[in-house]
């Protein structure tokens, strides 16, 4: 899929063109006169599964994209950081407590939209345990504890149904 992040080149500043790197990926942007090329590999990120007595821990979104809608706590993690770190960095930052990975309970592939561009994001879910009391900051308005049997269809991203049809089948295996 061709997005237009860039119109010229970061290095030379001369315009970027559309070159086929191969018949599996699509097209990336390049510039004839210096050799940069522009490859659109996703961006990491990390998110948290809380359980607690049958119920999962999620927040809702104060901030766009998806503002008000269902999430899990989470959110890129930042050059060369571990992703365990990552989901530990983002988890203290949201809900000011401590979050201890237990287990990856997967990675999965999603859209995030901001500011009219689409954004490829490779997500690794970690299933652990919270230290303290959570409480919501400025990208949360609330925090609920919602029963696994009755997660409401409309999430935030749409990875989230395979990432928690995965957690319950690791928490039937613990």
């Amino acid at each position: 899929m061709k997005r237009d992040y860039f119109k010229f080149c970061p290095r030379c500043g001369e315009k970027l063109s559309w070159r086929q790197e191969n018949h599996e990926d699509p097209s990336v942007q390049q510039c004839n006169s210096c050799g940069f090329t522009f490859y659109d590999n996703p961006i990491t990120a990390t998110e948290a599964y809380i359980v607690r007595n049958g119920k999962l821990l999620m927040v809702r979104r104060g901030q766009h994209p998806r503002k008000g809608f269902l999430d899990v706590p989470g959110g890129f993690m930042d050059g060369f950081e571990q992703p365990r770190a990552g989901i530990v960095r983002e988890v203290q930052e949201e809900l000011n407590c401590t979050f201890t990975p237990k287990a990856l309970i997967g990675a999965y592939g999603d859209h995030y939209f901001w500011k009219d561009k689409d954004y490829a994001v490779t997500i690794l879910s970690f299933a652990g345990t919270l230290k303290g009391a959570a409480s919501s900051n400025h990208e949360i308005t609330t925090l609920e504890w919602v029963p696994l049997n009755k997660i409401p269809p409309q999430l935030a991203f749409a990875h989230m149904h395979d990432s928690i049809r995965d957690l319950k089948r690791y928490l039937r295996t613990k």
